[in-house]
C-alpha cells in the first residue's frame, strides 16, 4: 500500500469510527449488518485496508451518514468532481440557513438571466453556444426556486467592487443591482459590503450550508471546480471566517443603500 493511499485509508477510518461511535454501534453489529468480519472493519477504521465503493456505500447507510462518507470517499479519491453539483442542488434543498461570500460575482443563487449569461461566457469561453444555455438554464432553476420559496434563510457578503463593477456593460449590472435590491427590499436575502481591500473573504468564494438534523457543510469554489467540505474542524474555520468577514462589513441598510445608490448612478450615468 502506498504512502497517499495509506493517508487516505486513516483519514476515512477515522470519520467512520466517529460515526460508528455517535451511532453507538461496535464494530461487530457495523460488520454483521454489512456483510464482512469484525476484523475487516477493524482494519478498516485503522486504515489498514481499502473499502471498496460497494462497502463505502453499505458503511454509509448503516450509520445512518446521510451520505458524508461517499462523499468524504469521493473527496479523498479524487472520484467525486462531476456529482459535486447535482449534490450540492440537494444540500441546498434542504437547508434551513445559507451564509454564502463571493469575491469577484453575484452568485448563482441570485443572478438574473442576462448576469448569468455573461458569466458563462467569460468563465467557460471554450463552451459552445448550447452548453452555455443549459448552464444558464440549470442556474436558473435554482435561482427561481430559491426566490420562489421562503427558505432557506440567505446571508451573503461581498466586496463593493461586485456592486460596482460592470464588466462593460452598465445595463446588464443594472438589472442585476434590482434584482438583488428587490430580494433584500422583501427581505429574501441579506446582503453585506465589504468596502476594505484586505479582508477574510479573499479565501475565495465559499458558502456555509446548514441543514436540520444534519452537520453542517461547506461548499468551496475554486477556479477548476467546487467542493463539499463537511470535516467539522474545517467547516468550523470557515465559519470563523465568515463571522469576521461580516464584521468589517457594512450592515444590511448601509449596504443595500449602496446598491441603490450604484443602480441610481447607472441609471443616469
Amino acid at each position: 500500500m502506498g504512502h497517499q493511499q495509506q493517508e487516505i485509508n486513516v483519514r476515512f477510518g477515522r470519520e467512520m469510527s466517529r460515526l460508528r461511535r455517535i451511532a453507538r454501534y461496535t464494530q461487530a453489529r457495523v460488520a454483521k449488518e454489512v456483510g464482512v468480519s469484525h476484523g475487516h472493519i477493524g482494519n478498516v477504521e485503522n486504515g489498514k485496508r481499502t473499502p471498496d465503493l460497494r462497502l463505502v456505500a453499505d458503511l454509509d447507510r448503516v450509520l445512518r451518514a446521510e451520505g458524508r462518507l461517499e462523499r468524504l470517499w469521493a473527496t479523498l479519491t479524487g472520484d467525486g468532481e462531476p456529482v459535486w453539483l447535482d449534490d450540492l442542488e440537494e444540500v441546498e434543498r434542504r437547508a434551513t440557513s445559507i451564509m454564502e461570500t463571493h469575491t469577484v460575482l453575484f452568485p448563482a443563487l441570485i443572478q438574473t438571466e442576462d448576469y448569468a449569461r455573461a458569466v458563462a461566457r467569460t468563465t467557460t469561453p471554450w463552451a459552445a453556444p448550447n452548453e452555455i444555455e443549459e448552464t444558464v438554464k440549470t442556474r436558473l432553476v435554482r435561482a427561481q426556486r430559491f426566490a420562489d420559496s421562503h427558505a432557506p434563510v440567505y446571508r451573503l457578503v461581498i466586496p463593493a467592487s461586485v456592486v460596482t463593477y460592470h464588466h462593460g456593460r452598465p445595463e446588464l449590472l443594472t438589472k442585476q443591482l434590482e434584482h438583488v435590491a428587490g430580494l433584500a427590499e422583501r427581505e429574501r436575502i441579506d446582503v453585506q459590503v465589504v468596502r476594505p481591500w484586505c479582508h477574510p473573504g479573499l479565501i475565495g468564494p465559499f458558502m456555509l450550508l446548514s441543514s436540520a438534523g444534519a452537520p453542517d457543510v461547506v461548499y468551496a469554489e475554486s477556479a477548476y471546480a467546487g467542493r463539499i467540505i463537511d470535516d467539522p474542524d474545517q467547516v468550523q474555520k470557515f465559519r470563523v471566517l465568515l463571522s469576521d468577514l461580516r464584521a468589517v462589513a457594512l450592515s444590511p441598510e448601509d449596504s443595500l443603500q449602496l446598491i441603490r445608490e450604484e443602480t441610481e448612478r447607472l441609471n443616469h450615468g
